[in-house]
């Protein structure tokens, strides 16, 4: 997989690296200083585990592959037959063209094309940059049909804290609502956080965590960005989120496929809806005709010990 490098050099924070693929618009690496942030994984396609790829037109999964628009039943391809289920959407297995790049940062697009399933036209991309504390990301789309589109998206970044122990990483997400999920990782309610065993706005370690739910409710600042946390000993990443990005997905195992074997890792995700949207029509996105939407998203890495 081709592979797009990123370089900028902070005044006060050393040298920035980071590695962007081309398929998936893949985060592959981020590096402070030669110390690593993303979660290595063991290379090959599709992406195991959707590792830092893009989620387009839909996040999370469609039940079946099936949705519905003024009474016409669509199916999309199913690529979880474990549960069933359509995955992530069409680009985390597409490859990206560069659009345009610098030193720091990087457009790399693709075009979402009609099918049975999806009847839409849509130009995407995301743009990759490095900044003073760590990567901002921003994600566009347009829909080029007739037609208003269904739209979700979002990102699946895997982190780690440097050499900090992941597994006694404490991962804090000031939320007030959890969508809890059937064995087939699927929506069954949305509930409080509040005494909830995944209450996260307090905080709890990784390694005590096994888990895959989206949140909402998300506590936002003045500026109306939301911000999640993963400390270590001496790091923290603080994960944040426009208002365009109305959920956050953490995702826990212990399986992850990293490059010496499986490994307990930990994906924060920013997305636009909750699973399977397309059915439920929450917080689902309607793209107007050649009306451009974007949505930004960040890490902003921070030292714990001067």
């Amino acid at each position: 997989m081709p592979l797009v490098e990123l370089h900028f050099q902070s005044p006060h924070h050393g040298a920035m690296l980071a590695r962007i693929g081309t398929r998936g618009a893949q985060l592959v690496s981020l590096q402070r200083s030669s110390v690593e942030f993303i979660q290595p994984v063991k290379q090959g396609y599709p992406v195991p585990w959707s590792a830092g790829i893009v989620m387009a037109p839909w996040v999370n999964r469609i039940t079946d592959g099936k949705w519905s628009q003024n009474g016409v039943e669509y199916q999309v391809p199913i690529n979880e037959p474990k549960y069933h289920n359509a995955l992530h959407g069409f680009t985390g297995d597409a490859e990206f063209e560069v659009q345009s790049q610098g030193a720091n940062f990087v457009v790399l697009g693709t075009q979402i094309v009609p099918t049975d399933g999806y009847p839409f036209a849509l130009d995407y991309s995301v743009e990759y940059r490095l900044v003073e504390e760590g990567i901002s990301v921003i994600h566009r789309a347009t829909n080029r049909s007739s037609q208003p589109a269904p739209f979700a998206t979002g990102a699946h970044p895997y982190f780690v804290v440097g050499k900090d122990d992941l597994a006694a990483a404490t991962v804090v997400v000031p939320a007030d609502t959890i969508v809890e999920v059937d064995k087939r990782l699927l929506p069954t309610a949305t509930v409080s956080t509040v005494r909830h065993r995944f209450d996260l706005r307090g905080g709890q370690d990784v390694g005590l965590l096994h888990m895959d739910n989206t949140f909402g409710g998300l506590h936002r600042g003045l500026d109306g960005v939301f911000h999640a946390r993963l400390s270590g000993r001496r790091y923290a990443l603080d994960i944040w989120q426009g208002p365009e990005f109305n959920y956050c997905h953490i995702f826990v195992t212990r399986e992850f496929s990293g490059p010496f074997g499986d490994t307990l890792a930990i994906a924060i995700e920013p997305t636009t809806g909750p699973a399977d949207n397309f059915n439920s029509g929450t917080d689902l996105i309607w793209l107007s005709p050649d009306v451009e939407w974007k949505g930004s998203w960040g890490v902003r890495i921070l030292n714990l010990i001067p």
